[in-house]
């Protein structure tokens, strides 16, 4: 089975990668981000879980991959011992208590009420990088990604050594007290700023409102991009938290002089938060010193980050309300998403293997509204546990489908839930998986190692008010 991997600037890049990648995840609940899966081979991705039960259904989702690795531990300041407050949802538990105030006033915060207490063994990042990143191989850190309930800069300040190597950071930031006696957003900046980063970018800004206070009311907020203003509503409620990227100065502002290899795994990094200015303009200082033969694949790689960027600027522009049924196959020319090969034509139509990654999605360039009905054709599974846990979601909303036998494979139908909101004016549909598969696993007389989930046939979807 010959399946060529699609037109993707990381898969490109990875092959110019001379080492690996490694990816720290602090607060690894649920999983990784799916952009480094892209990476293939060249990327480790090590994830610290102090919940040992989130972290064993971790290990063992991905049992067998060894790009993966997620670690049991609780990272500070310091090793050693402290109190960890178990929240009401034990996603919001810290090293620091809730704040009562807060947690009493914005209904929206009651889960992170305090309901037990437990000791555990903190441990510093460079302590561990010390005593068990020589076994794995780890030379450097080259991104971060923290969300500690409170303790990311008491995580930073643990790790000063392993910072040195770090090119990006995305870290959970905030601005008004949601644990008591933790660090707000200026520490954590000027901390980072003496560390050499910048501050980049501000995404998922939290608000949330005080008891009694009508929060139907909405004001239109800005955001300027140079002479690009962009306007979207926003509702009521305080500012809380937000996540911040931040960059190591000299990969913010790049310079040829740095060397082809280390812009090029800088571009690595910054693509795959999708901060695609800054990945192009890495790779076009690359260009001018990298050999003939790595030139041509740095230009591949930039023509399929402007495709990229070029696809999801129409997708926007064109997009509006479903009226109607509207269908999309997957070998369709129009088909925009992520996370599949190139589309293989059977007899009965096209369809998209999903991988190398866990999550794969497709651009609808309509708005759905609840009520809306979802029906997606699924005709191959490389494992029956791959059917079974296959999950999607609506704009980062969970929508739950049922199944039903069709005579190519399984239909999965639904509708959009009537609590479905999104200010977005096209839907992306993501599907996410167990780990893929390699093909010579399932069927060993081939050398095929590509590696996949699902495959998908088309989608079609029915607005509610369609006879």
């Amino acid at each position: 089975m010959e399946i060529t991997a699609e037109s993707d600037a990381l898969v490109v890049l990875s092959r110019l990668l001379s080492e690996r990648l490694v990816v720290v995840d602090v607060g690894a609940r649920w999983g990784f981000a799916q952009a480094w899966d892209r990476l293939r081979e060249k990327c480790l991705t090590i994830g610290f879980e102090p919940d040992e039960e989130e972290c064993a259904r971790l290990s063992e989702i991905h049992r067998g991959d060894q790009r993966m690795r997620f670690v049991p531990v609780a990272l500070g300041a310091q090793t050693g011992l402290a109190t960890l407050y178990l929240t009401r949802d034990r996603k919001g538990c810290s090293i620091y208590p809730p704040a009562t105030e807060a947690v009493t006033r914005h209904p929206g915060l009651t889960d992170g009420q305090l309901e037990d207490t437990s000791l555990i063994e903190l441990m510093a990042l460079d302590d561990w990088c010390a005593s068990e990143g020589a076994s794995l191989g780890i030379g450097r850190v080259d991104a971060m990604k923290i969300d500690t309930q409170g303790s990311e800069l008491d995580v930073l300040r643990g790790a000063e050594a392993t910072l040195e190597g770090v090119r990006l950071i995305e870290v959970e930031v905030e601005f008004n007290e949601l644990y008591e006696g933790i660090a707000l957003f200026p520490e954590v900046d000027q901390y980072l700023r003496q560390q050499g980063f910048v501050l980049w970018k501000l995404g998922n800004l939290a608000h949330y409102a005080q008891a009694g206070m009508r929060t139907e009311w909405q004001t239109t907020e800005t955001i300027h991009y140079d002479d690009v203003t962009s306007s979207y509503p926003a509702g009521a409620g305080q500012l809380f938290w937000a996540n911040a990227v931040y960059l190591k100065k000299d990969c913010a502002y790049p310079d040829h002089e740095a060397g082809w290899q280390s812009l090029v795994r800088d571009a690595c990094v910054t693509s795959a938060h999708r901060l695609f200015d800054l990945s192009s303009l890495a790779l076009e200082l690359a260009r001018k010193t990298a050999p003939a033969d790595v030139g041509a694949e740095i230009d591949a790689a930039l023509s399929a980050e402007l495709l990229q960027i070029r696809r999801e600027k129409e997708l926007v522009e064109r997009s509006a309300e479903l009226t109607g049924t509207f269908r999309i196959d997957f070998a369709d020319p129009s088909f925009v998403g992520g996370g599949w090969y190139p589309p293989q034509v059977l007899p009965y139509g096209g369809v998209r293997w999903s991988g190398p990654g866990r999550d794969a999605w497709v651009d609808l360039p309509v708005a759905l509204r609840p009520g809306t009905r979802i029906e997606l054709l699924a005709v191959g599974f490389m494992t029956p546990q791959i059917a079974e846990a296959l999950a999607f979601d609506l704009n980062g909303v969970p929508v739950r489908l049922m199944t039903s036998p069709h005579e190519h494979g399984t239909v999965y139908s639904g509708v959009v839930p009537e609590a479905y909101r999104s200010s977005r004016r096209f839907t992306r549909l993501m599907m996410h998986t167990l780990a893929p598969v390699r093909w010579n696993a399932a069927n060993p007389e081939s050398d095929d190692d590509t590696e996949l989930g699902a495959a998908l046939s088309w989608i079609r979807l029915t607005a509610p008010d369609t006879e």
